[in-house]
């Protein structure tokens, strides 16, 4: 009679040994989907500002195209003016020292 009972009593032990290694196992691969999925949702929201940085980017590339852009370009970084343009300047009296402002378009 002894004999039986330890037979039941191994099996239940290696059936409870077995349950709990399952039920870890599918805990941590819960997390790591869970971890990854966060992830993913990073990496797409990432993507989504490149990709409207690389629009914003090409619309500015597509506007120093055009002969306004160059005209634009070249009054801002290499201060020059067409033939006919007259160029104004305003200095104020301030405390700190006069202060040129940006020319008028005509």
């Amino acid at each position: 009679m002894g004999m039986p009972r330890l037979r039941w009593i191994l099996i239940a032990t290696v059936g409870a040994v077995a349950a709990a290694m399952f039920a870890t196992a599918c805990s941590y691969e819960a997390e790591r989907i869970a971890r990854l999925g966060r992830i993913v949702e990073q990496k797409r929201d990432e993507i989504v500002r490149l990709d409207r940085e690389v629009q914003r980017l090409q619309r500015k590339i597509r506007y120093y195209r055009t002969r306004e852009g160059v005209a634009r370009l070249a009054r801002e970084q290499f201060n020059m003016v067409f033939p006919d343009e007259r160029i104004f300047r305003i200095l104020s009296e301030d405390p700190e020292g006069a202060h040129v402002l940006p020319a008028a378009e005509p």
